[in-house]
């Protein structure tokens, strides 16, 4: 509905926050909510630019806090009432006035994140002893790190799985016969984190027949789930197991059978004067490769340029290897800056990798101090954009390449990369 339940911080003089003003936090980050019935424990840094006026102190000070919360009003009356549940003050050297986190570790510990001291994590216990510190060295005297949180482990996503009864042969994978009704698939959960995922089965390469999906906690390194797949009278059937958590590791195979049928792939072709036996696309595009075995099987071309991309997509068909290498929207052969994503944007006549202010097209870069090689000076800055720790306008080419490669690729509407 969009009404509020209730509003925690400090007092105002329209009388709109209800709870927590005795806690005076400000410019607080990273707020993680947990709740019990219609109790709310809130963990979050306080970065504390305020602290020196809210807490009377010396010097800028930043805390980690976990807060409950208690809802005691209705909608027409929002009240609520806080009590502090946890609170470590962080030594001034760590204050942090930008960013950071607070994560309650499932040790009951907590883990705090801040800028201070070049950017620092330290993890504390709930009587506030000091468990470890690490230090990210980034920049003095702040580090610019947004937050870390502590993962289960280097890979909490991993996993085998194996099907009986498989053969494989010149990369395509078939059974003997299909005497068995059934195709039984091994899932053992080898990372961890809980594994989900979800099952999904094709036939002859048509609509979906059969979907599943489960979870295998990483609890037990030999825990498994055995999903047996009932197959009706086919010639071939896909199979998809995709981790909801990483569907980049998403497996898909093609399992042919071998019976008294000749056409093994389904494609309407007896295999023994079949091009591609196994293959159901058989070739579709005719450029002489089966289509399981071409990078590009809907395409004639397939590739004929060598840049990796399939022709039927590509910017630039033909003579052009390098697949518009600056991501400019022009075929280089074409391009008067070929290896530069400004591409002369101030039409100066100059690359701007060789131009002293790629955004001036007189070139008068305003008393401008030299930039270091690979920095490009740029004359003009809108305001939303936040330089830390750097005295003039160089900005690396690296970084530059980035934002332009984010504006191309998403079609933004930007005037400039540094926009």
């Amino acid at each position: 509905s969009g009404n509020v339940v209730w509003n925690m911080g400090l007092n105002m003089p329209s009388g709109d926050v209800h709870c927590g003003h005795d806690i005076k936090f400000s410019w607080q980050h990273s707020l993680t909510v947990e709740e019990i019935d219609n109790v709310s424990n809130i963990t979050f840094l306080d970065n504390g630019n305020l602290s020196q006026v809210l807490l009377n102190s010396l010097d800028p000070i930043s805390r980690g806090l976990e807060i409950s919360v208690t809802d005691n009003g209705s909608f027409s009356n929002p009240s609520c009432e806080t009590n502090i549940i946890w609170e470590h003050e962080l030594p001034g050297d760590l204050f942090g006035y930008a960013s950071g986190n607070v994560q309650k570790l499932d040790n009951g510990n907590y883990l705090i994140v801040t800028i201070g001291d070049a950017g620092t994590a330290l993890e504390v216990n709930p009587s506030n002893e000091e468990i470890w510190k690490g230090n990210f060295a980034l920049q003095q005297p702040n580090g610019a790190v947004y937050r870390a949180n502590r993962v289960s482990g280097l890979y909490p996503i991993s996993y085998s799985l194996t099907i009986p009864g498989l053969n494989k042969i010149d990369n395509l994978y078939y059974f003997n016969n299909q005497q068995e009704n059934s195709i039984s698939l091994n899932i053992k959960n080898t990372g961890t984190s809980d594994l989900e995922f979800q099952v999904e089965t094709y036939f002859d390469g048509g609509d979906l027949y059969f979907s599943d999906s489960s979870i295998i906690p990483p609890t037990d390194v030999n825990a498994t789930v055995e999903i047996n797949l009932e197959i009706p009278t086919s010639d071939y059937v896909t199979i998809k197991f995709t981790p909801i958590q990483r569907p980049d590791l998403q497996k898909e195979f093609t399992i042919f059978f071998e019976d008294d049928d000749c056409d093994y792939d389904g494609d309407g072709i007896c295999d023994n004067v079949d091009n591609c036996p196994y293959d159901n696309l058989n070739d579709i595009d005719g450029d002489g490769i089966c289509g399981n075995d071409d990078e590009c099987p809907y395409d004639i071309y397939n590739d004929s340029d060598g840049d990796g991309s399939c022709d039927s997509e590509d910017l630039c068909i033909g003579n052009d290897n390098t697949g518009d290498l600056d991501m400019d929207g022009s075929c280089n052969n074409l391009d008067s800056c070929p290896d530069d994503f400004f591409n002369d944007y101030d039409n100066d006549g100059l690359c701007d990798s060789d131009d002293p202010c790629p955004d001036d097209a007189s070139n008068n870069c305003e008393n401008q101090d030299p930039c270091n090689e690979n920095y490009t000076y740029l004359n003009n800055i809108p305001n939303e954009t936040v330089i830390l720790d750097f005295p003039n306008n160089c900005f690396n080419n690296d970084d530059l390449n980035v934002l332009n490669d984010i504006i191309i690729l998403n079609n933004i509407n930007v005037e400039f990369p540094i926009y």
